[in-house]
C-alpha cells in the first residue's frame, strides 16, 4: 500500500475492515522502520570500527603526519611525528614548528609555508632540526594545503620523514669530491708545467704564471706573480693583497726570485690563513720545478750563446757545435761527453785524454772513458783515483789549468806507473752550481797549449757541464714523472676501489629495495585476501540458514551424521547429495567446523545462482582489463579459500565448459586467473552439494565423468524428510521455539492432530518447506495453541489411478510450491527457494509449462 493511500485511510477510517487494514499497514510500516533502524545501527558500528582502524593507522604510521596552520603552528600530529621531532606529545600540541628548526634552515621552512599557503601548491624541503636529546637530525617535509574534496580552511597536511642518513651521506660524498678535485687540479698543474714549450724565457714564465691560479681551491679569487732577476710576470687580474702565499726561486743554490699567489678578497670561512697546507706544499714543489725549468732554459741559452760565439770565431767550430747540439738532444751523457771530448781533442790537436766524474770527497769515482791515443796504458780506468797534483788545482779553483813541460815538472810524481807518457796536459773542470762534478783532460799536444786552447777547452767543459746538468734534469723529470704516474695509478686504484664499494652499496640498496617491494607485494596480497574473506564472510552471515544445529534422531539421518563426523578430520573431497531443502549446506558447514581448517571461514559458491559468463571469474579470479568491464583485480573463490574449505553448492548446475578447468584445479590444486598466465597454487578442501543424480547426468552427457569420479571420493546422502518422519516432532518444536522468540509469541501446546497431519504429509520441499509452514502458521496463530495455516493433504496414489507424465508431475509440483508460497517467486519463502531453483530458471519453466498466476491472487 503506498503512502497516499495510507494517509487517506488514517484520515477516513469508516468501516471496521478499513480500520483493521490500517492497523495492519501501520504494523508493517513499524516493522520496516525497525529494520531500517537496525541497518543504521550496524552501519554506525561499522563506521566506528573503520574510524578506529584509521586512527591506529594514522597514529602508528611509519612516517610522521602533521597538520599546520599559516603561522607554522602544529595543530595535529601522530606518535611518529612526536618521535621524529624528539618532543613529548604533551608538549608538541600548539608548538610552532619553526621553533624546532635550526636557525640556518628557517628561510627554507618559511619558503615552504609561503609556497603551500600563498601559492596553493605542493612543496617539499629538507630541514636541519635543533639538537634534541643530544642528537642532530635532518627531516624531509612535504605538504599541501589544497586537497580535492577537502576544505582545509587555512590548514595544510604535511608528511615528515627522517633523512639524516641521506644528508650525512651527501656531505661525506661532497667532501670526498672536493679532495678529489683538489688532487686533480694539482695533477693538471704539474702536467701543464711539464708540457710547457717556448724558446723565450719571458713567454715561458708568463705561461707558467697563468697556470698557477686554476690549481688553487678558490681559483676564481686567485691571482699569481713571478719575480725573477728583477723582472715581474703576473696574471691579468693580478692585485697585491694581504692574503699572500710565496715560495723562493733558487738558481744554482742562490736566491734568484720568488713565486707568489694572492687571494683578491678574504674568504668567508678563513679566520687567519686562507691557504691550505696542501696548497703551500704545492707552491714549494712548483717553485722547485720553475727553478729547474729556468736552469734548463738558461743552460740551453748558454749553450746557444757558446755555439754562437764559436761560430763567430771560426766556421769549423760552427759545424762542430751544430753537430754537438744535435747529439746533445738525442744521446745519453756518456755518449755526449765522448763526442764533446773527441771534438775538443781534434780541434785543439791533442792526442790523448779522458773525462771523469768526481765524488764529494774529490775522488775520480767514475772515469767515463780514457783515450791513450794509441800508446800503451796499463792503468785500470775503473779504479777510483784521488785528485792530486795539477788536477787538484783545477778542482780547487774551478778554472782551466795547463802545463806544457809536464814531464819535467813536480806534477809528474802524481801520475801512476804504467800511465801513458805525458809531455803536456790540460785540465778543465765540469761545474754545476759552482761545484766541480767532473774533469775534462787532454794531453800531448804538439807545440803545447795556449790560452786560446784553454778558453776553447773551458767552453767544451761548460758544454759538457750543461749536457751533464741536462742529463740530471732529464733524469729528475723522469723520476718525477714516474712518481707522478705511480701516484696517479695509486689514486686511480683508490678511485676504482671506492667506485666498486659504491657500486656494491648501490647493488645492496637495490636488493634491499627489491626485497622491500616483494614484502609489500606479499602484504598487499594478504590484505586483499583478508578483505575478500571478510566480504564473503559478511555475505555468508547474511545468507546463512536460519538454524545452526542439525536435528534428527532417525537411523538414516544418524548414519549421515556419522559419515560427516568421520570424514571431517581429513582433507578428503566430499560429495553431499540429497533433495532440495534437506540441509546439505548444514552438513557441509558441520564438516568444515569439525575439520582442522575451522579457524578459517568456509567459502561457499552457489553454482546455480551465477551467470554462465561470470562463473570462471568468480571461481578463479580475473586480472584488471581481462575483459570489457573488468576495471579492477578480482580474487577468485579458490584463492580466497586457500588453507580453508570451498563448498561448491549445486555443482550439477555447472556448465560443461567450466567443468574441465574445475577438474584441473581440484586435481592439481593449480589454476590461472582469467587474463593471466601466472599459475597459482592453493591448498583447498572441496565439498560439493547437489540435488541431482550425477550418475544419470553423466549418462546423459550433462556432467563430466572424470569430474564426477574426482568428486565422488566420499559420498554422503542426506535422507528426505518423508523417510525420517520420526524427526518431524523434533524439527517442529525447534522451529516453534525459534519463531516464537522472533515474533514475541508464546506457544504452549501443539495438538496431536496437527502433529499427525505434519507427519502424514509427504513434504516435497523437505525441511525447508516444513520451516516455512511452521513460520507462516505461527505468524497467523492468535493464541498459545499452534494450528496450521495451510491445509496439508497426504499425496496417495490409488491402484486404479493412472500414472502422469514427468512433465505433468513437474507442473503439479511447481503449482503446489507456488500455492504454498502465495504465488511469491522471489524471497526467502518464495517458490524458487522451496524448489531450490534460481528465480530466472523457475520463470523459464513456468513459461514452458504455461503456468500463469490466477487473477484473484496477489503475489
Amino acid at each position: 500500500m503506498n503512502k497516499d493511500k495510507l494517509t487517506d485511510n488514517l484520515n477516513q477510517p469508516e468501516t471496521k475492515e478499513e480500520l483493521l487494514t490500517l492497523i495492519q499497514d501501520l504494523q508493517l510500516r513499524q516493522i520496516e522502520l525497525d529494520k531500517q533502524n537496525e541497518r543504521l545501527r550496524k552501519t554506525n558500528d561499522e563506521l566506528g570500527n573503520r574510524y578506529k582502524t584509521y586512527s591506529d593507522l594514522y597514529e602508528y604510521s611509519p612516517v610522521g603526519y602533521l597538520t599546520l596552520d599559516e603561522k607554522g603552528n602544529i595543530l595535529k600530529f601522530n606518535y611518529t611525528s612526536s618521535k621524529l621531532l624528539g618532543v613529548e606529545k604533551s608538549k608538541l600540541m600548539r608548538t610552532a614548528f619553526y621553533e624546532l628548526v635550526d636557525a640556518e634552515f628557517l628561510p627554507h621552512f618559511n619558503q615552504f609555508i609561503q609556497t603551500v599557503f600563498s601559492e596553493q601548491a605542493n612543496a617539499a624541503c629538507e630541514l636541519k632540526m635543533k639538537v634534541q636529546r643530544g642528537k642532530q637530525t635532518y627531516l624531509y617535509i612535504e605538504g599541501a594545503s589544497k586537497v580535492p574534496g577537502l576544505n582545509l580552511e587555512n590548514r595544510c597536511f604535511a608528511v615528515i620523514a627522517d633523512c639524516t642518513a641521506h644528508v650525512e651521506a651527501n656531505n661525506a660524498l661532497n667532501e670526498y669530491m672536493e679532495k678529489l678535485n683538489k688532487r686533480v687540479k694539482e695533477l693538471d698543474c704539474h702536467y701543464r708545467l711539464s708540457s710547457l714549450k717556448s724558446n723565450s724565457m719571458e713567454d715561458l714564465l708568463q705561461q707558467t704564471v697563468e697556470i698557477l691560479p686554476p690549481a688553487w681551491q678558490h681559483s676564481d679569487k686567485a691571482c699569481a706573480r713571478i719575480i725573477l732577476d728583477g723582472k715581474t710576470y703576473k696574471t691579468e687580474n693580478f692585485r697585491q693583497t694581504q692574503w699572500k702565499l710565496a715560495s723562493n726561486l733558487l738558481l744554482n743554490g742562490k736566491l734568484a726570485g720568488v713565486v707568489e699567489v694572492f687571494y683578491l678578497e678574504q674568504l668567508p670561512q678563513a679566520n687567519e690563513d686562507p691557504f691550505l697546507i696542501e696548497e703551500k706544499n704545492l707552491l714549494d714543489v712548483i717553485a722547485i720545478r720553475i727553478s729547474k725549468i729556468v736552469e734548463r732554459v738558461r743552460g740551453k741559452e748558454a749553450l746557444r750563446n757558446a755555439l754562437n760565439a764559436s761560430q763567430l770565431r771560426e766556421k769549423e767550430i760552427e759545424a762542430l757545435f751544430n753537430s754537438s747540439r744535435t747529439i746533445l738532444k738525442n744521446q745519453s751523457f756518456p755518449d755526449v761527453a765522448r763526442v764533446i771530448f773527441d771534438s775538443c781533442k781534434e780541434l785543439i790537436g791533442a792526442s790523448s785524454g779522458y773525462v771523469a766524474l768526481l765524488s764529494i770527497d774529490g775522488t775520480e769515482n767514475e772515469v767515463l772513458f780514457l783515450d791513450s791515443g794509441g800508446s800503451p796504458c796499463h792503468v785500470n780506468p775503473e779504479l777510483p783515483m784521488p785528485i792530486r797534483g795539477l788536477r787538484a788545482e783545477a778542482y780547487r779553483t774551478g778554472k782551466t789549468v795547463y802545463e806544457n813541460d809536464f814531464s819535467n815538472s813536480n806534477w809528474i810524481k802524481f801520475i801512476p806507473e804504467g800511465h801513458v807518457r805525458l809531455e803536456n796536459v790540460l785540465f778543465s773542470p765540469l761545474t754545476i752550481d759552482d761545484k766541480v762534478v767532473g774533469l775534462l783532460g787532454i794531453a800531448n799536444k804538439s807545440g803545447g797549449f795556449t790560452e786560446d786552447n784553454a778558453k776553447m777547452a773551458t767552453s767544451f767543459a761548460e758544454l759538457a757541464s750543461i749536457a751533464f746538468m741536462n742529463s740530471r734534469s732529464i733524469e729528475t723529470i723522469k723520476e718525477l714523472n714516474r712518481n707522478l704516474e705511480v701516484r696517479v695509478k695509486e689514486r686511480t686504484s683508490e678511485l676504482q676501489t671506492a667506485n666498486k664499494h659504491l657500486e656494491q652499496e648501490i647493488e645492496e640498496h637495490h636488493k634491499a629495495d627489491k626485497a622491500l617491494r616483494k614484502a609489500l607485494s606479499e602484504i598487499k596480497n594478504l590484505k586483499d585476501q583478508i578483505e575478500a574473506e571478510n566480504i564473503f564472510l559478511r555475505r555468508e552471515v547474511k545468507t546463512q540458514h536460519q538454524f545452526g544445529d542439525i536435528i534428527g534422531e532417525s537411523k538414516s539421518f544418524k548414519h549421515s551424521v556419522y559419515l560427516a563426523e568421520q570424514v571431517s578430520q581429513s582433507n578428503t573431497t566430499v560429495l553431499i547429495q540429497g533433495e532440495t531443502g534437506t540441509g546439505k549446506e548444514l552438513f557441509a558447514a558441520a564438516i568444515h567446523n569439525l575439520s582442522p581448517r575451522s579457524d578459517r571461514p568456509m567459502i561457499t559458491v552457489n553454482c546455480a545462482a551465477l551467470p554462465s559468463n561470470l562463473i570462471e571469474s568468480e571461481l578463479f579470479g580475473r586480472e584488471k582489463g581481462a575483459f570489457t568491464g573488468a576495471d579492477t583485480l578480482q580474487i577468485g573463490r579458490f584463492e580466497i579459500a586457500n588453507n580453508s574449505t570451498l563448498c561448491l553448492d549445486e555443482i550439477g548446475e555447472l556448465p560443461l565448459e567450466i567443468q574441465a578447468k574445475l577438474l584441473r584445479a581440484i586435481q592439481y590444486s593449480k589454476f590461472e586467473r582469467l587474463g593471466s598466465s601466472k599459475t597459482i597454487k592453493v591448498n583447498v578442501r572441496i565439498i560439493a552439494t547437489t540435488n541431482r543424480n550425477l550418475e544419470e547426468e553423466v549418462q546423459k552427457s550433462r556432467f563430466r565423468q572424470d569430474l564426477f569420479y574426482r568428486l565422488n571420493v566420499f559420498p554422503i546422502t542426506v535422507p528426505p524428510l518423508r523417510q525420517r518422519k520420526e524427526d518431524i516432532p523434533l524439527l517442529v518444536n525447534a522451529f516453534v521455539d525459534r519463531y516464537a522468540r522472533k515474533y514475541g509469541k508464546k506457544i504452549d501446546y501443539i495438538p496431536k492432530e496437527t502433529m499427525k497431519i505434519l507427519q502424514d504429509y509427504s513434504w516435497p520441499g523437505n525441511v525447508r518447506e516444513l520451516e516455512s509452514v511452521i513460520e507462516r502458521s505461527l505468524i497467523l496463530c492468535p493464541g498459545p495453541t499452534l494450528y496450521l495455516a495451510d491445509k496439508l493433504e497426504p499425496m496417495l496414489l490409488s491402484a486404479s489411478s493412472e500414472l502422469s507424465t514427468l512433465e505433468e508431475m513437474e507442473r503439479m509440483h511447481i503449482l503446489r510450491s507456488l500455492s504454498l508460497s502465495g504465488w511469491r517467486i522471489n524471497g526467502k519463502n518464495g517458490a524458487a527457494a522451496l524448489l531450490d531453483m534460481h528465480p530466472s530458471t523457475l520463470r523459464a519453466r513456468m513459461h514452458k509449462l504455461q503456468i500463469k498466476r490466477p487473477e484473484n491472487n496477489n503475489i
